[in-house]
């Protein structure tokens, strides 16, 4: 049976730039999407933060748009799915006001805490022992990456 994780952009940003902390992590992440081992569920929101996250280190308008093809690709291919943000903004309100996070990480932790699922994520907000508090409530967890190959390998 396949397993299914929420993601975020410091998780999915990896597989595109190079030299970045725990990339042989996110590289076999990416290695058990493609095999069908695990299923990534992402907010439409983190294509565009790899957008950013790619622009900030000077990658050209070409291969920031070949990163998103082929998060696209991943996604109509059924490796990743790409959710819309609407039907979590009531509980990423929540969490804004409860643990005064950025729009972008309340929508990751939002997503994980409707579908009971743990949130892989090198975001040091997300990785907040605050984050973590709040995550138990809702019996998930927010897991690096390198804490999720320790535990499968």
């Amino acid at each position: 049976m396949t397993e299914t994780y929420v993601a975020d952009s410091s998780v999915v940003i990896k597989w595109f730039k190079r030299g970045e902390a725990y990339e042989k992590e996110s590289l076999m992440l990416l290695g058990d999407v493609l095999v069908g081992k695990l299923t990534l569920i992402l907010s439409e929101w983190t294509l565009l933060e790899v957008a950013r996250g790619l622009k900030k280190s000077n990658y050209s308008a070409e291969k920031i748009d070949k990163a998103l093809y082929f998060l696209e690709e991943l996604n109509n291919d059924g490796f990743i799915k790409v959710v819309p943000v609407s039907p979590y903004i009531a509980q990423a309100k929540d969490i804004i006001k409860e643990l005064n996070l950025y729009a972008s990480d309340a929508i990751h932790l939002a997503i994980a805490v409707k579908e009971h699922l743990t949130l892989i994520s090198e975001d040091k907000h997300l990785l907040a022992e605050k984050v973590t508090r709040y995550s138990e409530n809702f019996s998930i967890r927010v897991m690096r990456l390198q804490a999720l190959y320790n535990l499968t390998r």
